[in-house]
């Protein structure tokens, strides 16, 4: 329904402003907000405590899904992998 688009492009825009008044409070976007081709879904990248990830859900209102996936250096996961073998 292109009103459910119009609310959520509004409601991003709230949020922009709301995230440069409170930065701390909701999630910090390291790579900006981008669209699937002939789908009705995006993404992007997030640095998040579950606190600031509640926020920005809760923000929405409910006029949008969220899935958050966790991400992690590849270097970081073959430390992590060593030292539970060592």
């Amino acid at each position: 329904d292109p009103e459910d688009g119009e609310k959520v492009t509004e409601t991003a825009g709230k949020l922009r402003k709301a995230m440069k008044k409170e930065p701390e409070k909701y999630s910090k976007v390291l790579f900006p907000s981008h669209l699937m081709i002939g789908q009705r879904k995006g993404f992007y990248v997030v640095e998040s405590t579950a606190e600031q990830m509640m926020n920005t859900v809760l923000f929405y209102g409910g006029s949008m899904r969220f899935k958050y996936v966790p991400i992690v250096k590849a270097s970081e996961m073959a430390e992590a992998a060593q030292q539970t073998r060592d």
